[in-house]
Parts: C-alpha cells; sequence; structure tokens
C-alpha cells in the first residue's frame, strides 16, 4: 500500500520599481522608487517559463508572499523628519507535490 506525502519548493522573484527625482534643478532628491513595474513582472519570459516549468514538473503553487523592505525618504532640512515606508522587493512563490512513497511496516 502506498500512502501520500509530500515535497516543497520556494522560488523568489525580484520587483522592479520606476525611480523618480523631486525636486527642481540642483535641489532635487535621489531616486526613488515609486511605481512598480507590474506589467513587466507578469509578462516576463523567465517568470512565465518558470511557472510553466513547475507545473510540467507536477508542481502545485500553494501560496504567495511578498518580500518586504524599508524605503527610507531622507529629510530635507526644513522638515526634519525622516519618512520611510514599506515597498515590496518581490515575491516568494510557495510549491508542493506528491511524491509517493510505500508505507514501511
Amino acid at each position: 500500500m502506498q500512502r501520500q506525502r509530500f515535497e516543497y519548493s520556494t522560488s523568489y522573484f525580484p520587483l522592479a520599481y520606476e525611480a523618480v527625482r523631486e525636486g527642481m534643478l540642483f535641489f532635487k532628491g535621489p531616486p526613488m522608487p515609486t511605481n512598480p513595474l507590474t506589467a513587466d513582472f507578469v509578462q516576463a519570459s523567465q517568470y512565465q517559463d518558470h511557472m510553466q516549468a513547475m507545473g510540467a514538473e507536477g508542481w502545485e503553487l500553494v501560496g504567495v508572499q511578498p518580500a518586504l523592505r524599508a524605503t527610507v525618504v531622507p529629510a530635507k532640512k526644513a522638515e526634519g523628519q525622516i519618512v520611510s515606508y514599506p515597498t515590496t522587493s518581490g515575491y516568494f512563490f510557495f510549491w508542493k507535490r506528491i511524491v509517493l512513497a510505500r508505507e514501511e511496516h
């Protein structure tokens, strides 16, 4: 008699951002990541190929988790505050597939 057991795998895909500079002329701040390039992420051949390959090998996608990082906005001298906010740096994909094993007595 055989029983079901599973094996697991994890994949990670980074998410790129469009960097925008604020300010005027010489008073511009550093480029800050503001807009995620989600269309590039979903339509990327590397991402699509990986999803297809995992499915073809019998892996089932069971979960997706964003990986967050803190983005810090430097304070302007007049403001005196530092602002930080979370941005998604990428996504972890969690997979499982069935492995058939013989039951031991």
